[in-house]
């Protein structure tokens, strides 16, 4: 055993302390964009509710098919894929097309301030969602990389400990304080 091969293993914890350090750090946003993800869910669900109320205005006896364009009696956040994917449906039938050209659906009692917040909700809520995958994703990187390391870090405490107990032999009691330093035991040599 040698200083480089010390060095190395101590390269090694600070490695796996910084991946721990960021592991944690990624963990505690994560939780952080759960939180903004919830909020911005209830900002969508607001948005999804008011299109919904004007398509009821909108649509009467003859017109009645058309309150499937907005989900109508039906569970918009059974999930957030679902509710981005109904937030997204309605908005595209209710914004104006691309060259100012009308909105498929024109419904009573929506403004275009109600559109402008659902649209700002609805990209909010993806790019928390967006945010809280790339923090989880990043989390369990970490964590990965730090198990592996920590892998290697007791394989080489044991090579150290290996090592300690062939310099300094439990059949010499003198040696008894360094073993301790080591974790060896006193009475019989290192087992792995």
């Amino acid at each position: 055993m040698t200083e480089a091969d010390v060095a190395a293993l101590a390269a090694l914890c600070d490695r796996a302390e910084d991946a721990i350090t960021g592991g944690h750090a990624a963990t505690v946003a994560k939780e952080q964009f759960t939180a903004d993800e919830a909020a911005a869910r209830a900002s969508v669900n607001a948005g999804v509710d008011v299109a919904q109320r004007g398509a009821l205005r909108t649509f009467r006896a003859s017109e009645r098919a058309r309150l499937g364009d907005y989900f109508i009696g039906e569970d918009v956040d059974s999930n957030l894929v679902r509710l981005k994917t109904v937030a997204k449906s309605i908005l595209d039938r209710i914004t104006p097309g691309p060259n100012n050209a009308p909105p498929l659906d024109v419904l009573k009692g929506v403004k275009a301030a109600d559109i402008t917040k659902l649209t700002t909700a609805y990209a909010t809520l993806t790019a928390k969602d967006n945010a809280q995958a790339d923090a989880q994703n990043l989390s369990k990187t970490e964590h990965r990389t730090a198990d592996e390391l920590l892998a290697d870090i007791v394989a080489g405490r044991l090579d150290i400990q290996l090592a300690a107990d062939q310099e300094w032999p439990w059949t010499t009691r003198e040696h008894d304080t360094i073993r301790d330093q080591f974790k060896l035991p006193r009475t019989r040599s290192m087992k792995e």
